[in-house]
């Protein structure tokens, strides 16, 4: 499982999932969008974050480091 994290401009998105297309669709975008704007992080509190709860999308502002929950 990997922990990706997307771009949305003024702010961001995160899952964990198995693979890209699973994150893809968990994220609500297309392949070619997750494959240009999507990233897999390596920042260990991003991924400590996003493996409490696999499959949930966790959103911030660019200009923050602290993620919530997308409910």
């Amino acid at each position: 499982m990997k922990t990706y994290v997307m771009n949305y401009g003024r702010f961001e998105r995160m899952v964990a999932a198995k693979t890209m297309t699973e994150a893809a669709e968990k994220l609500d975008v297309t392949l070619y969008h997750f494959g240009r704007y999507a990233t897999a992080t390596g920042n260990e509190q991003d991924i400590k974050v996003a493996m409490s709860e696999p499959g949930a999308i966790f959103e911030r502002m660019t200009d923050s480091k602290d993620w919530r929950r997308k409910t």
